[in-house]
């Protein structure tokens, strides 16, 4: 009987090891839920609300964490006036968009809602993994006070600048530049601007000063103070050619005094045609011959 005791023993005390590292190598439940994840260049970015702080993750290709910031979230109060208040309780960190830039990312935040219509969202400035500034844009025209602007998406502008913008889906196609510093140099809240701004989410423009845009409308190329912009009310316009053409593709680049632009395009006949043109970024007079 002695002889079974031995063996009986050593079995049970491997299956109690194995039971007890198969309970400690059990993954443990996670201690938040990531609430939104964009992409930016090479990385991927999710967030996340935990024990009262926002945190942004940046992660690489390889999925190696780069960086992890976090900040107090905060809920935030609306003063409606006329003693009337509303309360935007924190429901997560979203994420809206991102844009990297001269050596910094840019992002834009909400703390109440994946939806952008509603106030009080904020744009980080972060370089290399920490927050550079921090900058809250509830913009409104003082002459029209219920009139507010809710950023809906950042985009590349000119120079050091950065644009942000909204669309129907929060309030209307309102615009406005921001600084380095994310100080407003202008906003548009005429609610014309569908045209540019629906090219600058196809990335089919190039902004030429702080204050002038050059994309394509139809079979011209236009330029615009969008600082100033009513519907129409271009600086300059030339025409890519005289034929009815649809414009499957543009590019733009600066070079100098000039703007470059490059198209592609089908003629009403259906053949397949490209357009180069260099132009006086300022007058639109042409430098080349079209071709």
């Amino acid at each position: 009987m002695k002889k079974f005791l031995f063996p009986l023993v050593a079995l049970l005390l491997l299956a109690a090891c194995s039971s007890s590292e198969d309970t400690i190598n059990e993954p443990e439940p996670p201690k938040y839920k990531i609430d939104s994840t964009i992409a930016v260049g090479d990385l991927k970015l999710q967030a996340y609300i935990f024990e009262g702080d926002y945190y942004i993750e940046a992660i690489d290709e390889s999925g190696n964490k780069v960086f992890t910031i976090n900040d107090r979230a905060e809920g935030y109060i609306e003063d409606l006036g006329f003693g009337e208040t509303k309360e935007y309780p924190v429901r997560g960190c979203f994420l809206l968009s991102a844009l990297n830039k001269n050596d910094h990312l840019y992002i834009l935040v909400s703390l109440y809602a994946s939806e952008a219509a509603h106030p009080h969202k904020f744009i980080l400035k972060i370089r290399e993994g920490k927050i550079v500034k921090k900058e809250y844009l509830d913009i409104y025209d003082p002459q029209i006070p219920y009139l507010h602007f809710y950023p809906e998406k950042i985009a590349e502008w000119y120079g050091e600048y950065i644009v942000t913008y909204s669309t129907l889906r929060t309030s209307n196609y309102f615009i406005s530049v921001l600084d380095k510093d994310l100080n407003i140099i202008w906003k548009n809240l005429n609610g014309n601007a569908k045209e540019l701004i629906k090219n600058i989410e196809t990335k089919s423009y190039i902004s030429s000063s702080v204050n002038n845009v050059i994309y394509i409308t139809y079979n011209t190329v236009v330029c615009l103070d969008i600082s100033k912009y009513a519907y129409g009310t271009y600086l300059w316009q030339v025409p890519i050619t005289d034929e009815e053409i649809r414009v499957n593709k543009s590019t733009y680049s600066l070079d100098g005094d000039n703007v470059v632009v490059d198209v592609d395009a089908t003629t009403k006949a259906g053949e397949k045609k490209k357009y180069h043109l260099v132009l006086n970024k300022a007058t639109g007079e042409l430098v080349n011959p079209k071709s």
